[in-house]
């Protein structure tokens, strides 16, 4: 299932790494702006939140939801065609 992920790394010296490489390691994934990625998986929302939430800090948010139906979007970093892509 296609899920959009966002999320805000409160305060500083943030890890953005470990949270990078969490979402980069499902089979599709891309970049829509700064916070925010959708992915494709077979995981549940649960299971992604939790994944992202053990790399993340107390403080920190994070938001994961299924997407279905019709999308639109202006600028998105990944490029139309890789986002298009994705459903």
């Amino acid at each position: 299932m296609v899920m959009l992920i966002s999320y805000d790394l409160c305060g500083v010296n943030k890890n953005y790494e470990a949270l990078y490489n969490t979402i980069r390691s499902f089979p599709k994934w891309v970049r829509l702006t700064e916070s925010a990625w959708v992915i494709d998986t077979s995981k549940t929302c649960l299971e992604v939140a939790n994944m992202l939430i053990a790399n993340t800090d107390d403080d920190d948010r994070v938001f994961v939801g299924e997407l279905s139906g019709q999308a639109a979007w202006r600028k998105v970093m990944c490029g139309d065609n890789n986002l298009r892509a994705m459903f």
